[in-house]
């Protein structure tokens, strides 16, 4: 281009000193100018249109690492998602288990309490003043035969509270040892030991039975003297005596008593109850645990001076639904047994009216 320019001023030059100058000349350098125009032009063209593409390459280049990392970004989102979600879920079936599990407890909770406190959980906090006849023969779980003591109609002088359960709760005034797991001299025999029901301690659980008031002070001597009497005399005098009855390695404890299953304060405090040693250095009589046919057995043929031991689980099973607290256990233990006898055809003994 500087070249054409220099022609061109020489050419210019000779034109204005050269008469016979030929015009022709500066057409042909004005064409090769306009030549080299187009080609720089050209070039400058190309050189942008490049520029331009480097751009581009640039940009996609850019959106591209910026959609890996919003995708790495989303995926990471995603699995924090997908995790939280995870755990809601777990806890929200967690919080789901123990809204059921307390639905069904306070169902069944409801169902004993109000069964229970209009029928005889009030009315079971038994006088102790009534003749010791009576005691001795089985107190009835007729409500008629209790009298309900409020909190506020507690006497103020020293009275016991006794807690029974097992077989306390069907007959306070029975004198025989047939509350301890494996009693071997009411409901059993040391060749064949009996199964009945022993008091363990253990957080967050509730034993159901009967609270029964002691108030007179000979009535307490009687209760807790630990006399014996031939058994062809226990119809003409009661011999139930708590000491005696209780006697199989048991240590005397004492506890809150509620009459209701959502009471936050006691009915009663210091309710006496026996509580058995699963020791078997210290019980001699605790078998310990068993499969359910197994106990089953054992019971069908344990009996003693108190009679057959399956007599002991049926009335402990009917005295539970009387109270309105069926105890599955109970209930699927006392099947099994009916089960195998009827096999082998023999007539399960029925809990009377005591």
């Amino acid at each position: 281009m500087e070249a054409l320019l220099s022609q061109f001023t020489f050419l210019s030059d000779q034109a204005l000193h050269d008469k016979n100058f030929d015009p022709a000349k500066i057409e042909d350098l004005m064409k090769l100018f306009e030549l080299e125009v187009y080609k720089s032009w050209a070039a400058m063209e190309l050189e942008h249109e490049n520029a331009i593409e480097e751009a581009k390459n640039s940009m996609r280049e850019a959106e591209d690492y910026l959609n890996s990392i919003m995708d790495s970004a989303m995926d990471d989102f995603r699995r924090f998602e997908e995790e939280l979600e995870s755990r809601s879920k777990a806890e929200l079936q967690s919080l789901v288990k123990v809204a059921e599990t307390a639905k069904k407890m306070g169902n069944s909770m409801e169902k004993a309490a109000t069964i229970a406190s209009k029928k005889y959980m009030e009315a079971a906090v038994h006088s102790a003043t009534v003749s010791m006849k009576s005691a001795r023969k089985g107190l009835s779980l007729n409500p008629s035969k209790y009298r309900s003591c409020s909190k506020s109609s507690y006497p103020s002088k020293m009275v016991l509270w006794v807690f029974g359960y097992g077989s306390l709760i069907w007959k306070a005034g029975f004198r025989h040892d047939d509350r301890l797991v494996g009693s071997t001299d009411h409901r059993g025999t040391p060749e064949y030991p009996g199964r009945t029901v022993t008091l363990e301690p253990l957080d967050g659980e509730v034993c159901w039975g009967v609270a029964y008031k002691v108030s007179e002070e000979e009535d307490e001597q009687i209760a807790l003297a630990g006399l014996t009497m031939p058994r062809e005399h226990e119809d003409d005098v009661d011999p139930m005596y708590l000491e005696v009855r209780e006697k199989q390695y048991d240590v005397k404890a004492y506890v809150d008593f509620f009459t209701e299953p959502t009471a936050i304060t006691p009915a009663v405090s210091g309710v006496m109850v026996y509580i058995a040693s699963p020791d078997r250095k210290l019980n001699r009589n605790y078998l310990g645990p068993a499969s359910l046919e197994e106990m089953a057995k054992q019971i069908i043929h344990a009996e003693g001076p108190s009679g057959p031991n399956r007599d002991y689980l049926f009335h402990l099973e009917n005295a539970l639904l009387q109270l309105g607290c069926e105890d599955k256990h109970i209930k699927d233990l006392a099947n099994a047994v009916r089960r195998i006898l009827s096999e082998r055809k023999l007539t399960a003994s029925r809990p009377s009216e005591q």
